[in-house]
């Protein structure tokens, strides 16, 4: 039932309520900004067989093909001492994982386990995220500064938490919102219709994983397997307790923005100074 509650009506009442252009939201090109919600999914599939076929899988993850600028490399947060792979796409680096800092306040494990955290990385409020308090950028307190701002948050020193723009800079590079979430999804991690594991590309090495989240003010987890949203610096607009994140769905080949509430628990993907 969680799963089923995260992918329907955690997504539904997002979307009923958080239905938005992203292009009135930030000064970006109409062929870079992320689509609005989709909320029966009626996407098709990327129709290229041999493209699938012809990546082979290496310890549990795809070869990266000739030609496509990524290179993978590691990161090592001096504060817990934890380690973490990199790739880089196009002209930017990111972590090729979720940030696992634990934060004195604001984050959490999976359904509080520490196998959870090892596998999907913490989940952070958007506050937390950020590396701000709740008197600051907490609910009912306006940050809309930060949409573009670069923003350490819990990121290692010479990372930072990803804006919208840059978002677009990789949804743009890896083909476009109609295909970036099948693009980014990690090889064997995300589940389908019948709960079949889905075999997705993860031809730029990104490896987003279908990390769930906790719903906001209480102890909720719901989605792991089935979705994912990552925390972006921006504050929705005119809303001072929401703010943007981007969202991959097990049921589309696309990539969305959404509001989420301040207090609710999502990833962090960390993107290079």
């Amino acid at each position: 039932m969680k799963n089923a509650t995260y992918n329907t009506a955690k997504k539904t009442v997002a979307y009923a309520i958080a239905a938005f252009s992203f292009f009135a939201l930030c000064a970006c090109s109409a062929d870079s900004s992320i689509a609005s919600p989709d909320t029966d999914y009626s996407v098709t599939s990327i129709n290229n067989n041999d493209f699938e076929k012809s990546v082979v899988p290496v310890n549990n993850r795809p070869a990266l093909p000739e030609g496509l600028g990524s290179k993978w490399g590691t990161v090592t947060d001096v504060r817990d001492g934890k380690t973490y792979k990199t790739v880089r796409i196009g002209v930017q680096t990111w972590m090729a994982e979720n940030m696992n800092y634990e934060t004195r306040l604001g984050s959490f494990c999976y359904e509080n386990s520490a196998d959870s955290c090892a596998k999907y990385g913490r989940l952070y409020t958007w506050t937390a995220a950020i590396g701000s308090i709740d008197n600051e950028c907490g609910v009912r307190r306006d940050c809309s500064y930060l949409e573009n701002a670069k923003v350490r948050g819990v990121c290692p020193l010479g990372w930072r938490v990803p804006t919208l723009d840059d978002w677009n800079t990789l949804i743009h590079y890896v083909g476009g919102i109609d295909v970036a979430g099948k693009m980014l999804k990690s090889y064997g991690d995300w589940n389908g219709d019948k709960n079949k594991s889905v075999k997705n590309p993860d031809m730029y090495g990104f490896s987003a994983r279908p990390s769930g989240g906790k719903t906001d003010g209480i102890d909720y987890y719901s989605g792991a397997s089935f979705g994912t949203d990552f925390w972006t610096t921006a504050q929705a607009t005119g809303l001072l307790n929401n703010a943007m994140a981007i969202y991959i769905s097990h049921r589309s080949n696309k990539i969305f923005g959404i509001r989420d509430h301040k207090d609710t628990g999502n990833p962090v993907r960390c993107v290079k100074d």
